[in-house]
């Protein structure tokens, strides 16, 4: 009784059908398997769609073109290292071969294609780190130990293996991303970025050969199948490619018909903008980064500048996490000693915005010079430690008589 759905056991020699799992699932999408119609999205055909190009490029260009530092915190002030080889591995070149840029560009590709980006960190007989070398992420597997910590084999040129430790492999993923649960942005969004490719090449086939069939041509009755095939070339020949939009001289027992654009052509154009919304919503790019200004004015324009760097922060964070997760010891980084991008690059629209507030900050007596300098990342001067006060000004703790208000000057 009740047994109608208990799995029926499978008979003497076949073979147990299972349903899929997760991770089965998880390894056809990885594939490009597509369920919807549309074309497969692998990591290596999603830069085929602009949009998610210009994505990619956007986050990876820029994350890689800021300057990366060592810093030492000093009680509330820091000053930079130079003399570390930590610090001279950041500002130089991550291997002789590769400079910076292209290293730290590449491995956020790898993050944002395939969900995670690797480094292979390259250290000398005292244990300093030397060089970074980028591995391709299918070079790369991953394995969670029991104590929970991760454990990587790297596949080398040779066809050999290497288990390397998660302290000589820069990791680099997705903001939100973890071992167990990878995120790879360009899979996530995969329907859109399909979408967007397929309308890109049904733009091309239209518009390539400038041989729309916008328009019927009736022919004379009783023309040989040869007559029509050589009209048609004919046609064809006179009115398309660089003769489009040239006049047609038509014959008079040969007539021409318009014919209206249907609905999908019609909204040809506001699906393509729908699609380049979606994927720039998926990167977390506002549409003024990758080139879309259908809604951007004076005013929005600069506030979605101002969006872009708070996209583009969470990239510095993992970076900065990652790098000195695996080039600093624990006594250095209990030392003081820390990773930080130099960001004001991003904020360089804003450059007189940005000072105009550190004076009136200091100014105004709320922040000392040493402060906002330190906010700056830079070191601390003679003398800075003091407010500066404008005439009339005076100190919160200051001796005030008691009959006259707080904040006057006493005479």
């Amino acid at each position: 009784m009740f047994n109608w759905f208990r799995k029926k056991p499978p008979a003497a020699g076949e073979a147990e059908t299972k349903a899929l799992d997760w991770e089965t699932w998880s390894g056809i999408l990885t594939e490009g398997v597509s369920v919807t119609g549309l074309p497969a999205v692998t990591a290596g055909t999603i830069e085929r769609s602009a949009t998610a190009r210009a994505c990619i490029a956007a986050i990876s260009e820029t994350v890689a073109s800021l300057q990366v530092r060592l810093y030492r915190s000093r009680g509330t002030s820091q000053e930079r290292e130079v003399a570390h080889p930590v610090a001279k591995l950041l500002e130089g070149d991550f291997c002789p071969w590769t400079s910076s840029f292209e290293s730290r560009a590449a491995i956020t590709r790898d993050a944002l294609l395939s969900g995670a980006g690797y480094g292979l960190v390259i250290r000398t007989r005292k244990g300093s780190p030397r060089e970074i070398h980028r591995i391709a992420p299918g070079m790369v597997s991953e394995t969670i130990l029991p104590t929970g910590e991760p454990e990587f084999r790297v596949s080398l040129a040779d066809g050999t293996f290497r288990t390397v430790s998660w302290r000589d492999l820069l990791v680099i993923r997705a903001p939100g991303a973890t071992y167990d649960r990878p995120l790879a942005i360009g899979k996530m969004a995969q329907n859109a970025i399909a979408l967007d490719i397929v309308m890109s090449e049904h733009q091309a086939r239209t518009f390539g050969q400038g041989a729309r069939p916008s328009g019927l041509l009736t022919l004379p009755k009783g023309l040989s199948p040869e007559a029509i095939v050589r009209a048609a070339a004919a046609w064809t020949k006179a009115n398309s490619g660089q003769n489009s939009g040239r006049t047609a001289i038509l014959d008079g027992e040969v007539k021409w018909q318009q014919v209206s654009l249907n609905l999908v052509d019609a909204e040809f154009l506001g699906l393509r903008r729908l699609v380049i919304e979606e994927i720039a919503r998926a990167f977390r790019v506002p549409p003024s980064i990758v080139g879309d200004l259908t809604h951007g004015t004076f005013s929005n324009t600069e506030q979605q500048g101002k969006q872009w760097l708070l996209a583009v922060e969470p990239w510095l964070w993992v970076w900065e996490s990652a790098l000195t997760r695996v080039l600093l010891t624990p006594a250095e980084r209990d030392g003081g000693l820390f990773v930080d991008h130099v960001v004001e690059p991003l904020t360089r629209a804003d450059f007189e915005k940005q000072f105009d507030g550190y004076r009136k900050a200091t100014g105004g007596a709320w922040l000392t010079p040493n402060e906002v300098r330190a906010i700056q990342n830079r070191p601390p001067v003679a003398g800075g430690d003091e407010l500066v006060r404008q005439a009339g000004q005076t100190g919160a703790t200051d001796p005030q008589n008691g009959d006259a208000p707080r904040g006057r000057d006493v005479v």
